[in-house]
């Protein structure tokens, strides 16, 4: 998650406007990463000089639910609009609605058992100071 970029922005937009809901039923699973992790991330494998395959992905997980809430919380913008069904969402995104609507549940074991320690380890530190 970047403040200006990729798809933060787009996830704050609706509920800046007053028009926020979660998405589907709200309950897929959505795993994120504060950008300065993701770099954090990268530096922690060079300087240590590690091979393999990582997930980049912060350590708490959130539901859409959970993340919607709270950015509303966080702009002080109430959510009073119910889910907005699966239905419509397949008719904007397309195929793309997958990408909203089915959950990812990422793990970050292991490159914490390896010592990298997150600096955005829950969404609420992370949203307050992305927004």
């Amino acid at each position: 998650m970047a403040k200006d970029d990729g798809a933060f922005p787009q996830l704050v937009k609706p509920v800046k406007f007053g028009v926020g809901a979660p998405l589907g039923n709200g309950e897929q699973w959505l795993s994120w990463i504060h950008l300065e992790d993701i770099a954090g991330i990268y530096l922690f494998l060079l300087k240590n000089q590690l091979e393999g395959k990582y997930n980049a992905v912060a350590p708490n997980p959130v539901q859409n639910k959970k993340m919607t809430k709270l950015i509303a919380s966080k702009l002080e913008n109430p959510l009073w609009l119910p889910n907005i069904p699966a239905f419509a969402i397949k008719l904007f995104l397309g195929e793309m609605s997958v990408l909203v609507l089915e959950g990812q549940l990422v793990s970050s074991k292991k490159i914490e058992q390896l010592g990298y320690h997150f600096k955005y380890y829950n969404l609420d530190n992370a949203l307050q100071d992305l927004l």
